[in-house]
């Protein structure tokens, strides 16, 4: 239970700045998943809970091409590992109890002409709702994204013209709504009932 409760704060605390939060798992010899491609600023949770003994090295000792080295070094069992990425660039990453098998390539890119993050600039209604809501904004064209508490994308589409986006596909709790126009961010809270 206290991992759980460590990741959703983790993943509330990258939404504040309108970041994403990725997992990865170890699963016996292998990550889960074992490449990952991510955006300037999301951050990367790695989690043994498995009782299998591992560790994550991505230093730059162990891989010279890393734009940062990271890693939770000391093997062992039952633990969290996180860390943010604001290097773009391609990272390699590693158990050292089973290199060969537990590898893991991750692609940090860039992000381009998102200069703003603003809260409280548009309008969700009715908030909490149950099977769609309105999208209050002046904006014509745009892209929403519905994350979850842990940053994961669950619904994303390409607005136009249009206002009401069908939710009822979403399971109950709390969500981040996203709006991306005009070189802007825009971010809510949604509860879906």
């Amino acid at each position: 239970m206290k991992h759980v409760t460590i990741l959703c704060f983790a993943g509330l605390a990258s939404f504040a700045i309108g970041q994403t939060n990725y997992t990865v798992n170890a699963r016996a010899a292998t990550w889960e998943p074992k490449n990952l491609t991510i955006v300037q600023g999301d951050s990367v949770t790695w989690i043994n809970d498995n009782q299998g003994m591992h560790n994550v090295n991505g230093t730059q000792e162990s891989f010279p091409w890393n734009p940062e080295s990271f890693g939770l070094m000391p093997v062992g069992a039952n633990w969290v590992y996180g860390h943010r990425f604001n290097i773009p660039g391609t990272y390699s990453f590693r158990c050292d109890m089973y290199p060969s098998t537990m590898g893991g390539v991750l692609i940090v890119q860039e992000v381009l002409g998102i200069t703003e993050l603003e809260t409280g600039t548009f309008s969700i209604s009715p908030n909490p709702s149950t099977t769609s809501i309105t999208i209050g904004t002046d904006c014509e064209d745009y892209t929403v994204a519905v994350c979850d508490v842990l940053g994961q994308t669950v619904l994303k589409k390409r607005m136009y013209q249009q206002h009401e986006l069908d939710i009822s596909e979403l399971r109950n709790g709390t969500y981040f709504v996203q709006i991306v126009s005009d070189n802007k961010m825009l971010q809510q809270r949604l509860i879906k009932n």
